[in-house]
């Protein structure tokens, strides 16, 4: 993971929150008075805009609609995108920002690993980010690519899960590296995580958790059928290729905690590292190893 300075000052920000618009009204609130008082205008979606119209009018501050054109450029001069929601808001920025803007996050969630500024410090946290005193993380990302497959070309940042369906016992797994066949195996699932997906699932299924500028990612079962399935850390140029060997049973696809289809008996998913996928901005007291240790230890 990549990390430089940011300077430069806001002038509009892009706002996400989370699914449920109650969980963000009063910090969202608090957020447009910090906003206003930095003379800095405001763009939402047409479904955030639904979710937050009254608390938008009420706050004063400028904000205009953020039109989807595929290419994100009626959002050319954001200064990032600020998310007030827990991981998983947080993750479905970073997937739909992709690096263009960076990401920084107010944590709502239970854990909120991925975020920078406590709602109990929202205005002065806030205010430093506006003011440019943070540093941009580049993070990394794993791709998928099926033959015919819808999900293929999709990307993730925490982690890519491949796991028995609800009406079923168990799955059957194999993978190999570098075209070289290493497990087969009865198992609940499969798990390739990110360094900083490390600290997700891959860690409570017993996988190590990975420093965060390393270049590569992990591989862990979860509770495999057998006594010799042991995680792996692969290389970021090592190539990952997961095939459902059942001979009539689809497992599911999992990708940052979104299930995004089903991998059909006989089917492999192939898995790279892309080293800079997205941006994420925190405070520079800040860390994702700090936040380790306040959200785990």
């Amino acid at each position: 993971m990549n990390t430089e300075m940011h300077e430069s000052k806001a002038h509009s920000v892009l706002i996400f929150t989370h699914l449920v618009p109650g969980v963000t009204t009063e910090a969202l609130g608090r957020a447009l008075t910090v906003l206003k008082e930095h003379d800095i205008s405001v763009m939402m979606t047409s479904g955030e805009m639904l979710k937050h119209e009254s608390t938008l009018a009420a706050s004063g501050v400028s904000w205009c609609e953020w039109r989807d054109d595929g290419n994100f450029g009626s959002a050319e001069g954001v200064y990032l995108c600020l998310v007030l929601g827990g991981d998983g808001t947080t993750l479905r920025a970073l997937h739909f920002t992709r690096g263009r803007v960076p990401v920084a996050g107010i944590n709502l969630g239970r854990v909120g690993f991925l975020s920078t500024i406590d709602v109990d410090e929202l205005e002065r946290d806030l205010a430093c980010v506006l003011d440019g005193r943070i540093e941009i993380h580049r993070l990394p990302a794993l791709q998928l690519v099926g033959e015919d497959e819808v999900w293929t070309g999709s990307v993730a940042f925490n982690d890519v899960y491949f796991g028995r369906l609800p009406h079923l016992n168990v799955c059957r797994l194999s993978y190999s590296l570098n075209g070289v066949a290493l497990y087969d195996f009865r198992c609940d699932g499969l798990v390739a995580a990110t360094p900083v997906g490390s600290s997700a699932y891959n860690l409570s299924c017993g996988g190590p958790l990975l420093g965060l500028g390393l270049s590569g990612y992990v591989i862990s079962f979860v509770a495999p059928h057998a006594l010799t399935g042991r995680a792996m850390v692969a290389n970021h140029n090592d190539v990952l290729c997961v095939t459902n060997t059942s001979a009539r049973d689809a497992v599911a696809l999992v990708i940052d905690g979104e299930q995004r289809g089903q991998l059909l008996p006989g089917r492999s998913a192939r898995i790279t590292f892309l080293t800079s996928a997205g941006t994420l901005a925190l405070l520079p007291q800040d860390g994702l190893y700090r936040n380790f240790r306040e959200r785990f230890l």
